[in-house]
């Protein structure tokens, strides 16, 4: 029976819900990849939407390996390979893309639902919002209708929501139970590892330390000016002090804070909006001196600006210095 399925006319209609789906799954990495592997996915999966009108457009072997060697070209030249979390999400979008330009049999529809559950996976290796969950949950369960329509060969849609919504049901208590039970890291392993090596502040700092560190074009924060831009000399970004040290190591203990809030409103004469990429740190940076901290931050006496919370994700706040 199997067999047979396998052999029968891919239906167009789900494979261009299958397209849109994951069109829509894909669109909240616009926050993290680069534009242009994004567009390589889009412009991929809107010639596979042509194809199902118009199958002569169907690319040969020869084009798809000239497109695979272009998308290794554009992960590679577009996101680097320092960072390998976003290096190996890139690679997963573009080939995604590629998947979408073979598929000829349902089996190929079949592994492109697979890949479409690992894009969605992605998505939390840089936010773990509820709004975020709950728009990929029904994304998998879309994901799910399709798989489950698949294996049948005169498929009601109504009906394989139904059976798919229950079958994610009888899931939901053991994903509860594996959710409460199962052991958690204080912070992510993508946010402890994924700057290693790269140039950079930390914590701490140890002799040879800046040997070892490798040099990265890639960006470290934004910055927005509201009014007065400030000359280029007067750009001091402050971060952490590293004041105590044994001689053969550094490290930028927690001193008290000041109380910068009172006086912030009337010494301020530069106001700004800085947007930081991810450093698995609680340093912030602001011009010297800050006078108004950001929410849930403080300024140390050293007049550094420390968050609350660790870094984990893109993280965009308001200061303002004299």
């Amino acid at each position: 029976m199997r067999d047979a399925l396998a052999l029968l006319p891919i239906p167009g209609r789900l494979l261009g819900v299958l397209l849109v789906l994951l069109g829509a799954l894909t669109a909240p990495h616009a926050l993290n990849l680069s534009p242009s592997v994004l567009a390589f996915f889009y412009v991929a999966a809107a010639w596979r939407m042509l194809v199902i009108r118009w199958p002569a457009w169907m690319p040969g072997r020869l084009t798809l390996f000239i497109l695979m060697l272009a998308a290794l070209a554009l992960v590679v030249f577009s996101t680097g390979i320092g960072d390998g979390r976003l290096a190996g999400t890139a690679l997963l979008v573009v080939m995604l893309g590629l998947k979408l330009l073979e598929i000829r049999a349902r089996r190929d529809i079949q592994v492109t639902v697979f890949l479409g559950y690992f894009v969605v996976m992605t998505q939390f290796l840089y936010d773990q919002s509820l709004a975020l969950a709950v728009y990929l949950f029904a994304g998998v369960l879309a994901l799910t209708v399709i798989q489950v329509a698949l294996n049948r060969e005169h498929a009601d849609l109504r009906v394989q929501v139904r059976k798919t919504a229950g079958m994610l049901a009888a899931a939901l208590p053991l994903t509860l139970v594996m959710f409460l039970l199962f052991p958690r890291l204080d912070s992510p392993l993508w946010a402890v590892t994924s700057k290693g090596g790269i140039t950079g502040i930390g914590d701490d700092m140890s002799l040879g330390d800046i040997g070892h560190l490798s040099q990265s074009n890639e960006v470290a924060f934004r910055v927005t000016f509201f009014g007065v831009q400030p000359s280029p000399e007067q750009r001091y970004w402050r971060g952490p002090v590293l004041w105590h040290t044994d001689g053969k190591h550094w490290s930028g203990d927690l001193r008290p804070t000041q109380n910068v809030k009172a006086a912030g409103r009337r010494l301020a004469t530069v106001n700004y909006e800085t947007t930081l990429e991810p450093t698995g740190n609680k340093w912030l940076f602001g011009l010297d001196l800050v006078v108004d901290a950001p929410n849930a931050s403080e300024v140390d006496r050293n007049g550094a600006l420390v968050a609350s919370d660790r870094i984990n994700k893109r993280y965009t706040y308001r200061a303002a210095s004299d």
